[in-house]
This record gives structure tokens, C-alpha cells and sequence, in this order.
């Protein structure tokens, strides 16, 4: 009988977003992944906005004990820019009914440093929206840093074009300070970017099969324009690089964002700092029947 995998402890830092939603739900699905709380920022819709719809996800996934934290309300850079074109103008496609209950009490940031105390088992972030929160984290709890294993990113475009401007990917340039923070802060940083979430897609037909809220709420995104016919996974592949990187090509290069200027947020290789890793392609095959397979 084969032997269970080792479950790692994980924070997910999130700003849901359908593709959030999709995301935690296979995250706390997944035996490989211990899920010890949420921590919220704003970024595809307000704070408040996501902060419910974390506790909606969370619920409807049958953790509705799960502690979700509110954090950061704007970036470093200035106030995020929402994404309610493409998500919807509450993060979601359809207006879902109240969570239960209210967030936990306490702000992202120090609920993430007592998560990461001295005696805290070593804990993968997966970060599913800006930045900010993490890096604020770094910044005022420096020593958190020392129970991180690895930081799992959805963010960048290296060798794509962006899908906010030209040049950035949406989660980056929306705090390109944050971002910039955390890929210099010599953390094990992988990022999983356009270059390999491009591949990975459900289809119309593919939300017919999935049960529950996800279905519902996929369903309802194909709906509400006839035009589309692809859902991209970008949150829910970076969750599946956490649980088997070994679905991804990594390349290990020194990457800078640019802060500011008409390329802001923009990932590119060099600059003088520590190596990250980059996802560079994906088993696109693999990884769209793994995420069915959570999703389900």
C-alpha cells in the first residue's frame, strides 16, 4: 500500500478572483498541502470584496473554520487597480450569498509572522495576487523569513508579453515595489508566470463537468460573454507547483522588476540580486487533468 504523502504546511496569501476561488479549493483538496490559514490583500477586487469572497471559498470548500485574514487594502506603489472586467464587479462572476462569518481578527501580516514564529515547522507561501503582503512581512518581521521554505508566485512574463500592459503580468505591475522586494530578498523564490499558465486552459465544455460552487461559478464567467472560450489557470497552476513542481521546467536566473516608468512591473532576467526560479514550461496535458481532478 502506498505510503500517504507528507503534507506541507502552506499560508496562501490570496486577493480572489475566480481563478483564486478555483485555486484554494484545489489547495485544500490536495493531500500534499496543510493549508494554515488565508491571508488577504486587495487586487482583483477590493479588500473588503476579497476578504468575502476568501470566507465564501472557504466555506463552500468545508473549511469553514479556516482562519482568513484581511491585509493590505493598497500596494507599496500606490492603490491596486482592480481586475472587475475579467472577474466580475464583487472577484466573482455571480453574486454569491454572505459568508457565516467575518474574518479572524488580526491583520495579515503579524498573523503570518506568528504563523512563521522560531518554533513554526518550515512553510511554503504560495501568493496568488500582489505582492504587498509578503513583503511588508519582510520588511517589519524580518526573521519570519527563517521558517519559509519556499515562496510559490503567480507572477511575471519573462519571455511572453504581459496581459495588464505590454510588459507586465497583472500581479506584478499591480505592486511592482512588493514584487521587487520579495525576488531580491534571497528567499527560494519560484515564479510561475504567463510563460507557463498561457498552457494550461478549461474549456466550456470542461465547467459543465465540475460539481459545486467552482462549476457554477466557471459556468457563469463562460456565460457572461459568448466570446469566451478559454478559461486560463493562472492561480491554479502556481497551487499545482506547489504540490508537483515536477509537472514544471524551471530555469534558475537572477530576475528585477521595474518599479516605475512605462515597463513598470516588468520581470526580466539580471540585475545583481540572488537567483530565482522561473517556470519556463509546464506538462500542459498533466497538469489540466490534475486541476480537473481537484476541482471535481
Amino acid at each position: 500500500m502506498p505510503e500517504a504523502p507528507v503534507r506541507r504546511p502552506c499560508i496562501i496569501d490570496t486577493d480572489p478572483g475566480l481563478d483564486d476561488f478555483l485555486a484554494i479549493r484545489m489547495a485544500l483538496r490536495a493531500p500534499e498541502l496543510d493549508v494554515q490559514c488565508l491571508t488577504v490583500t486587495g487586487g482583483n477586487c477590493s479588500l473588503e470584496l476579497a476578504v468575502t469572497n476568501a470566507l465564501r471559498c472557504v466555506e463552500d470548500s468545508g473549511h469553514a473554520d479556516l482562519p482568513v485574514h484581511a491585509g493590505a487594502s493598497e500596494g507599496l506603489f500606490g492603490p491596486f487597480f482592480d481586475a472587475s472586467i475579467i472577474h466580475g464587479d464583487t472577484g466573482l462572476p455571480v453574486e454569491l450569498p454572505p459568508p457565516q462569518r467575518t474574518a479572524t481578527d488580526g491583520h495579515a501580516v503579524p498573523a503570518m509572522a506568528a504563523r512563521l514564529s522560531p518554533a513554526a515547522a518550515m512553510t511554503t507561501v504560495i501568493s496568488l495576487g500582489p505582492l504587498t503582503n509578503l513583503a511588508w512581512l519582510l520588511r517589519d518581521h524580518p526573521e519570519s523569513a527563517e521558517r519559509i521554505e519556499q515562496v510559490v508566485v503567480m507572477g511575471g512574463a519573462v519571455d511572453v508579453p504581459g496581459n495588464i500592459t505590454p510588459h507586465a503580468e497583472f500581479n506584478i505591475w499591480n505592486d511592482p515595489v512588493a514584487a521587487s522586494i520579495v525576488v531580491a530578498s534571497g528567499l527560494p523564490v519560484r515564479l510561475v508566470g504567463l510563460d507557463a499558465c498561457r498552457h494550461v486552459v478549461l474549456e466550456r465544455e470542461d465547467a459543465s463537468q465540475l460539481s459545486g460552487m467552482a462549476g457554477l461559478l466557471l459556468q457563469a464567467w463562460f456565460d457572461s460573454d459568448s466570446s469566451r472560450n478559454q478559461f486560463t489557470m493562472h492561480d491554479p497552476l502556481t497551487v499545482l507547483a506547489a504540490i508537483d513542481p515536477r509537472l514544471f521546467t524551471f530555469e534558475r536566473t537572477p530576475i528585477s522588476v521595474l518599479e516605475s516608468g512605462e515597463e513598470q512591473g516588468r520581470t526580466q532576467r539580471g540585475g545583481d540580486g540572488p537567483e530565482n526560479e522561473v517556470a519556463t514550461g509546464v506538462d500542459a496535458d498533466a497538469a489540466r487533468k490534475l486541476c480537473m481532478s481537484l476541482l471535481m
